[in-house]
């Protein structure tokens, strides 16, 4: 396919696609909808700080962008971002508990002194 045309579609789907459908989602009255798209940009977010840190090693494997694209059109048209939560669930709330412990405290620390 190409990387050229792969980024293209990647950014389409990202920038465009997504961002309608959750403009579409907070403008309906069901709630599935809304936490699909939260879902999504949720695991997209974590794929995106993952791929971060792993730059110089994912961009050398060859089909990377077609690779990426896949995994974008999974999480946005299979509703793969559903799925993916629900496996990261247990770990999430791990982490969730841990920086409640260590953030909170700082928060009500800082919010005494104004």
């Amino acid at each position: 396919m190409g990387d050229v045309i792969a980024k293209f579609l990647i950014t389409l789907l990202v920038s465009f696609w997504a961002p309608w459908q959750s403009f579409r989602a907070i403008r309906s009255t069901a709630k599935d909808d809304d936490t699909e798209w939260l879902t999504f940009w949720m695991i997209y977010s974590i794929f995106e700080l993952v791929e971060w840190g792993l730059d110089k090693a994912m961009s050398s494997f060859e089909y990377y962008w077609e690779v990426k694209l896949v995994f974008i059109v999974y999480l946005v048209f299979f509703r793969g971002s559903l799925m993916i939560y629900r496996i990261l669930e247990p770990m999430l709330n791990k982490w969730d508990k841990m920086l409640h412990r260590k953030i909170l405290p700082a928060e009500e620390n800082s919010a005494k002194k104004y």
